[in-house]
């Protein structure tokens, strides 16, 4: 340990008139490399530039603190030694949650990608991988579990590395960004005035005077969701220097807006929708299927910058994929066992480890597979069926987490927690969680949208009665709301693509009524 008065000189180009003595700080990494296993150098002149404010000094500190590691690198063995550069926050003025991080020395491919079984994504890693990756540099094993895994380099030989990393960085910056922003709220607003509009015509009945075009505006917002999510995932793709797959993806995406124009022109509404939920089903299927690999850095997926997820599927992901699932068995009237049965295969592909390890959204499912099941004809032994389907479901979740040596979900970290931590643990989770889904209905869109649907429930729920479709819709509503800590999110996702179908077969009904003719 250095006093670090003693490096400090007086610099009036400085932030606070004070910077690094090179020369003093040169010694003290000697002095440091003679007898010491462990070096940690941190200079802070970064961190003194970002409370002084000035945003123009931050490219020339940063430089200053490359300089000081001269040091270090001109005593670096490549075989023996290991150098990690890291910054612990980015700047206060950016709304990101990565910093940048580079490794060389023992174990480092160099010229590679760094990655670990934390993020399971090439170019990403977690700082609580740095513990882990310093403990197994010496070989030493923690007396407790701990978070994170050793970092790992891969080779970048298939790809431009550094278009990678750039790809990878601006996809997700612009996903939490503008674009982010502008495609949830285009889609909330939207479906927000068609659903309050279609619960009005459906309130006024037959009184309501609707045009043929009625069909166009529905079944083209139905198509949205699948469009948006694979073109914005091509466009990753290209940025990320797999250019003829993001290429092909967009190509793919424009083909189904013509699709979509064709089919909501020229079909009924109620087979233009069909259609829309086929393949929506079909690559939200596919999505968690991969682990969700079309998810990452789009507006309907999740952030590499935001909310601690590297894999899987996100809230937003995972509400709709389960919603295109049940939405599937409504479009092709299915009987009911057959849609618990869809909805039962989308809680495991959703909330498995090995794909899209969302353990809110197989909660979600399970509640959907149930309902569909059970509603409108509960029986006492049906509960405790519900309960045998739990704890083997989530009993072998926790069984595959448990083994592993860094959990691939939430549910595996929280298993873990309480089995280390107990009730104190749960309690904390439970609190910090309910903490977090609270505060996403400060998000007006959302909260807009989630009432637009209540209302067109509720006025479906009038028309038809007592029928185990809209309960079984309810009560996955209700469940997406309770184990997801996004507030309205979720059940908004999982919501719209069954109302859109359960609308539009109401609306044909209506049309299909004989009307009354004055008598004469």
């Amino acid at each position: 340990m250095t006093d670090p008065q003693k490096l400090l000189r007086k610099d009036p180009s400085m932030p606070f008139g004070i910077a690094v003595d090179g020369r003093k700080w040169s010694e003290a990494v000697a002095e440091a490399w003679r007898f010491a296993d462990l070096i940690v150098l941190y200079p802070g002149e970064t961190f003194r530039a970002d409370l002084y404010g000035s945003e123009r000094l931050i490219p020339f500190v940063v430089r200053r603190e490359l300089d000081l590691l001269r040091p270090v690198i001109e005593r670096l063995n490549m075989e023996r030694d290991l150098l990690l550069v890291f910054s612990l926050a980015p700047s206060r003025k950016s709304r990101c949650e990565l910093s940048f991080i580079c490794a060389v020395g023992k174990g480092i491919d160099q010229g590679g990608v760094l990655t670990s079984q934390t993020t399971h994504q090439h170019g990403v890693v977690s700082i609580l991988d740095i513990p882990a990756t310093v403990l197994k540099f010496f070989g030493i094993e923690p007396v407790s579990p701990i978070n994170g895994s050793p970092i790992l380099s891969v080779p970048s030989k298939n790809f431009n590395r550094h278009r990678y990393l750039w790809g990878t960085g601006e996809a997700a910056r612009v996903t939490d960004g503008w674009l982010r922003v502008a495609v949830l709220a285009t889609w909330c607003v939207l479906q927000a005035i068609m659903f309050a509009a279609l619960a009005v015509i459906l309130l006024m009945g037959q009184k309501a005077k609707i045009s043929d075009g009625w069909q166009v505006p529905l079944a083209l917002l139905t198509w949205l969701p699948v469009i948006v999510h694979l073109a914005c995932s091509g466009v990753n793709a290209t940025m990320a220097s797999f250019f003829w797959k993001g290429a092909g993806q967009i190509v793919l995406s424009a083909i189904l807006v013509l699709v979509a124009v064709a089919a909501s022109r020229n079909l009924p509404p109620v087979k233009a929708i069909s259609i829309a939920v086929v393949l929506s089903s079909l690559l939200f299927t596919l999505d968690a299927f991969s682990g969700g690999l079309l998810s990452v850095n789009t507006p309907f997926g999740y952030s590499l910058f935001f909310g601690g997820r590297y894999y899987g599927l996100g809230n937003v992901g995972m509400g709709l994929t389960l919603g295109a699932i049940y939405a599937l068995a409504l479009a092709l009237d299915w009987r009911r066992w057959v849609a618990a049965s869809l909805c039962f295969v989308g809680a495991i592909l959703v909330g498995a480890p090995f794909f899209g390890a969302n353990i809110g959204g197989a909660l979600t499912g399970i509640v959907v597979a149930l309902m569909a099941i059970f509603s409108g004809r509960f029986r006492w032994w049906h509960l405790l069926v519900a309960i045998a389907a739990l704890a083997v479901f989530f009993g072998g979740f926790s069984v595959f987490e448990l083994t592993r040596p860094e959990p691939l979900t939430h549910w595996g970290r929280f298993i873990r927690s309480v089995a280390e931590g107990g009730l104190t643990s749960f309690a904390s989770m439970v609190w910090t969680k309910l903490g977090i889904s609270l505060r996403a209905f400060r998000a007006i869109h959302w909260d807009i949208a989630f009432l637009a649907q209540l209302f067109l429930l509720s006025v479906l729920w009038w028309r038809q009665g007592r029928d185990w479709k809209l309960a079984t819709l309810l009560a996955g509503i209700i469940a997406a709301l309770l184990f997801n800590d996004s507030g309205p999110q979720t059940p908004v996702a999982f919501a719209f693509l069954p109302l859109c179908v359960l609308a539009s077969k109401s609306l044909a009904n209506l049309r299909s009524l004989p009307t009354r003719e004055p008598l004469g």
